[in-house]
């Protein structure tokens, strides 16, 4: 009863140590994982990086235009100011009205001003330089019978530089045939142009076809403000 086989024991161990396959290495599957994750690490830090430098920049250049329509000279009497400030594609209004129209003002002696004194407020904001903002104005004048006429047309790109700047505008009217003019003078029946776009956008190429005379000057007084242009390597020194 106490004789024990531990030969059989020994055996029986042997035996199923030997059916037993080597112990999986718990380390090595994380090793692998560790090891693509390392050689991947360079080529997600690369493509962040460009995708930030694609990415929008975080402050946007802006323009802020203050100022005035300060009045009109040798235009006649009872005449007023319709203006509109044009701009770009590259360019949005974030705050203003960029059109006005002021009152009309009579004058006591033909060498002073027509004083109108019209405020400019607009606040932009641009994605690039090209299409500055550019003032363009009408000059209408009110006769004795209460009829309106289109005396004068002009334009003037705002400065780009901050500051305070006073700009003229000289304007023009078109003539029109020896009869014309002569109704012209005697009944207020001044020729005036079709079509708006011949003032600056189709100037280059149509203005040629027309003769016109000057008619008076337009004074401006605006102060520019910019913002965030440095930020965009942009000096205006």
């Amino acid at each position: 009863g106490d004789g024990v086989d531990v030969g059989d024991e020994k055996n029986d161990d042997e035996g199923g140590q030997e059916h037993k396959g080597p112990e999986p290495d718990d380390g090595a599957p994380h090793s692998r994982l560790h090891e693509r994750t390392m050689r991947r690490e360079p080529d997600t830090a690369a493509t962040f990086r460009s995708t930030a430098q694609r990415g929008p920049p975080s402050k946007v250049p802006e323009v802020h235009i203050m100022g005035e329509v300060v009045g009109g000279m040798d235009f006649g009497d009872g005449v007023s100011c319709r203006w509109r400030i044009e701009h770009g594609k590259h360019w949005s209004v974030l705050e203003g009205d960029p059109n006005g129209h002021s009152q009309t003002a009579y004058i006591r002696h033909e060498t002073e001003p027509a004083a109108w004194n019209h405020p400019i407020d607009l606040h932009y904001r641009t994605t690039s330089i090209q299409g500055w903002p550019k003032i363009i104005v009408q000059i209408q004048q009110l006769d004795n019978f209460g009829r309106l006429r289109i005396v004068g047309y002009g334009f003037a790109h705002l400065p780009c530089t901050p500051g305070l700047h006073n700009i003229s505008i000289p304007c023009w009217r078109p003539t029109g045939t020896p009869n014309e003019e002569l109704t012209a003078h005697f009944l207020g029946n001044m020729p005036q142009l079709l079509d708006d776009d011949l003032i600056y956008h189709k100037a280059v190429k149509e203005r040629c076809f027309l003769i016109t005379v000057p008619s008076g000057k337009v004074e401006c007084e605006v102060s520019v403000l910019t913002r965030h242009f440095g930020d965009f390597a942009v000096d205006f020194a």
